[in-house]
């Protein structure tokens, strides 16, 4: 990261960050990928405006005060998606689709093809030589057979793969697994997030297995089966929000419109850090605190200050009173 930032061609920090960001949204990262569904998020790439304000000008910053910026933190943040469409970009060797829900329409016309061409067209978004590309691929196998994911097996089939655990300023940490299937020819990329559940192989990685199992063979077998059994009954929602759900009276099944979403905030941002429930005295206290007597204001004591709005100038008063009836002194 610091070589491709430092790098003396391109002569200062900020035009090496450029490239380097120009490269990330080739990929994919800090813009809209074009899903054929509404309120897709770009997340972010840190623009150079951002490090030229925190420090007082292009020429004051250099890779070392965004140095986790190349493990994916300091400012940068990602969605799901754009995530998988990486993996897509890595197991086609440089180019993806956009990702898109609907694959095509019955008795499809000429506007229905129009519609859909932006879906069926490659991007080939740089010029990186293949052999790049399979370095990468080896070493994202290596996870899957020697590394952190080498316990997660997809039957009759190798694939590549990533762990990863995003640290969580506000509880416990986000489970995160990306990857691709099968290594050689593959057909589906995938990526997993569960939210405060730790570590990526703990969770994200064997739900991944489990899809790209179904997905691949059809059908999971029997120790497939119970395994998903067992993943859907794990109840991984943080005490904190739970406790929200019962102070507010609400039941598991909610539509997005039932509360409020600035208060659910709130509750992350204040209590995820503990991730304990409010203490009954606490709350015993806010409610003697809403139910106390409320005093009426007394009146104000007269000022002898003048409104400078509704006083007359004495002189302006005198000008009036000496006019004659011409208008004139």
């Amino acid at each position: 990261f610091r070589m491709a930032i430092d790098n003396p061609q391109y002569h200062n920090a900020k035009k090496g960050y450029l490239k380097w960001k120009e490269y990330m949204n080739a990929f994919g990262f800090g813009k809209k990928l074009g899903v054929d569904l509404p309120s897709e998020n770009r997340a972010n790439i840190p623009d150079t405006a951002q490090y030229n304000r925190d420090f007082g000008g292009a020429k004051y910053w250099n890779s070392c005060y965004m140095l986790t910026l190349g493990i994916g933190q300091d400012r940068m943040t990602a969605t799901p998606l754009q995530l998988a469409n990486a993996m897509a970009y890595l197991a086609n060797s440089g180019f993806y689709y956009t990702p898109h829900f609907v694959d095509s329409i019955e008795n499809e016309d000429e506007e229905d093809k129009l519609m859909l061409e932006k879906y069926r067209t490659k991007i080939e978004v740089t010029k990186i030589a293949k052999q790049y590309f399979d370095v990468i691929k080896e070493g994202m196998h290596d996870v899957t057979v020697i590394g952190t994911a080498a316990f997660i097996k997809v039957p009759g089939h190798d694939f590549c793969a990533k762990t990863g655990t995003a640290q969580n300023p506000h509880g416990k940490n986000h489970s995160l697994f990306v990857c691709f299937a099968p290594k050689e020819n593959p057909t589906i990329a995938v990526a997993v997030v569960v939210e405060n559940a730790g570590y990526g192989s703990t969770w994200a990685g064997p739900i991944a297995g489990l899809m790209m199992e179904k997905y691949l063979n059809d059908t999971l077998t029997t120790e497939s089966k119970i395994k998903a059994e067992n993943l859907s009954n794990v109840d991984l929602m943080p005490a904190a929000i739970k406790s929200w759900y019962v102070r507010n009276n609400k039941t598991e099944m909610l539509t997005p419109l039932e509360y409020n979403n600035d208060e659910l905030a709130d509750v992350w941002d204040m209590e995820m850090l503990s991730e304990i429930a409010p203490a009954k005295l606490a709350l015993d206290t806010l409610k003697k605190i809403d139910t106390l007597p409320v005093t009426p204001p007394s009146k104000p004591a007269p000022s002898n200050k003048v409104n400078k709005e509704t006083a007359i100038d004495p002189l302006q008063k005198k000008k009036k009173v000496t006019k004659n009836k011409n208008g004139k002194l």
